[in-house]
């Protein structure tokens, strides 16, 4: 049976919507589970879990290599002689 379903303590709608606007920025509400993680390219502040929460998420920013580096797996510049 189709009908409303209350949003959890993260999130809220307006009267009338079909869907529900996570509080924190930049965040997503996920339907299936009604939480609001961090949105794609967005992370918690202070590298903490990304778990539904209202608190505003990053933008993750990444490091420009120089040209005898080359990134790492977690996104960290190397130099290429290291990471052989």
């Amino acid at each position: 049976m189709n009908g409303c379903k209350q949003c959890g303590p993260t999130s809220q709608s307006q009267g009338g919507a079909i869907i529900c606007d996570c509080i924190g920025a930049n965040r997503q509400f996920v339907k299936s589970t009604g939480a609001c993680l961090c949105s794609a390219g967005y992370k918690p502040k202070d590298n903490r879990t990304d778990t539904d929460s209202i608190d505003d998420c990053e933008l993750i920013v990444k490091s420009v290599c120089t040209v005898d580096q080359e990134v790492d797996l977690n996104g960290n510049c190397v130099d290429k002689a290291q990471s052989v």
